[in-house]
């Protein structure tokens, strides 16, 4: 996996932020939900860069 490739997946997951912190907190929870496993692949992929 490239750098690039974590880099648009942070960014993927940045909009997803972006979108759990506006809107109402049905929409919040159904982003969530629908892209956990995307943030936690994310997250681990961060955490190995370090």
């Amino acid at each position: 996996m490239g750098k690039s490739v974590i880099e648009y997946q942070y960014y993927k997951l940045s909009l997803y932020l972006k979108k759990l912190t506006s809107g109402s907190l049905q929409l919040r929870r159904l982003y969530f939900i629908n892209n956990f496993e995307l943030i936690l692949k994310v997250l681990k992929n961060r955490a190995a860069e370090y």
